[in-house]
């Protein structure tokens, strides 16, 4: 197990260098920067004041120099300044990475916990009736409506049909919970339905592939009900596509929080990112993207090494 645990944080290792790479030089392809604004927006910028901003901002540097020296600074924790407001960008990240990690957490609480894996289950149970053709439409249904319409229309309802909004002003659990609550429900919801969808179908599918296996005949001719073989038989061993569909979303849910978070005014990285993309503050779409890029690497580790652990056939085969 320990050599299978090093073998893929080793890849993992890998695939962040690999990540970083590309992102730097996905910026580096990006046409303008903050130079070129303001030379649109400023009459009478000649090319000498053109290139001591350039020196300044170390952009008149070759690109390996300019790779090699921001990425030793990075693993240094340091992430550079904005280009805007010359704060440090790991100080204008800090904060908002709580709120979306917060918010993805809530949503995949939702998406796997609430509506995903016991609308599996259901559907499963009743196989072919109409309570499964009620989930597969349902799962069908919260698949094909976007995140931000789903958003909207939840302001919608609640403000109109409800009197109420969420509140504009977040609100950390630790002051508030409460607070913190109202306004992270809807968000949290409507984020969780879209990657609700696909895990409600995987469920079903496992369960309903295990459920035809010679021991979960042999626990029901014995006298087992239904239920409990569906819980102690079906579910433990339908387990891993589960877990890896659940992780998956996750990464689906981290992806959604850009569009989620713009719609519902929450100050987190998505929204962060969105803005220092319209500014084209390339430092600080750096950070946001490859901070969400890592998590997804650390999160896929962690499913590998975890059904891995469930399933110690998985380890000896990759071994």
């Amino acid at each position: 197990m320990s050599y299978y645990v090093i073998k893929r944080t080793l890849y993992g290792l890998v695939t962040a260098f690999g990540l970083v790479l590309l992102v730097f030089g996905l910026m580096k392809l990006i046409p303008g920067s903050v130079v070129s604004q303001l030379v649109d927006q400023s009459a009478g910028f000649d090319q000498k004041k053109l290139a001591e901003i350039e020196a300044f901002l170390g952009l008149d540097r070759p690109w390996y120099v300019q790779f090699g020296t921001w990425f030793r600074d990075f693993l240094m924790g340091d992430m550079g300044y904005s280009w805007r407001s010359r704060i440090a960008v790991s100080q204008l990240l800090g904060p908002r990475l709580f709120v979306t990690l917060e918010l993805a957490g809530l949503a995949t609480l939702i998406s796997v916990i609430i509506i995903g894996i016991p609308n599996g289950l259901l559907a499963a149970k009743y196989k072919s009736k109409w309570q499964d053709t009620a989930v597969r439409i349902f799962s069908l249904a919260a698949l094909s409506v976007p995140v931000f319409w789903m958003g909207s229309m939840l302001i919608l309802i609640f403000s109109v049909y409800f009197n109420w909004s969420p509140p504009l002003t977040w609100v950390s659990p630790t002051d508030d919970l409460l607070a913190n609550i109202s306004m992270m429900a809807l968000p949290a919801f409507a984020l969780g339905l879209a990657g609700a969808a696909p895990l409600v179908r995987m469920t079903r599918n496992s369960v309903l592939e295990v459920k035809g296996q010679n021991y979960i005949r042999t626990a029901r001719s014995i006298g087992n009900s239904e239920i409990k073989i569906l819980f102690n038989h079906a579910l433990p061993n339908a387990s891993i596509p589960i877990i890896t569909s659940a992780g998956l979303q996750f990464g689906f849910l981290l992806g959604g929080v850009v569009v989620i978070e713009e719609v519902f005014a929450l100050p987190g990285v998505g929204r962060l990112l969105l803005q220092a993309i319209s500014q084209r503050d390339f430092p600080v779409v750096q950070a946001c993207i490859l901070t969400i890029g890592l998590f997804l690497i650390l999160l896929n580790i962690f499913v590998d090494i975890l059904y891995a652990y469930l399933d110690p056939r998985i380890r000896f085969i990759k071994e």
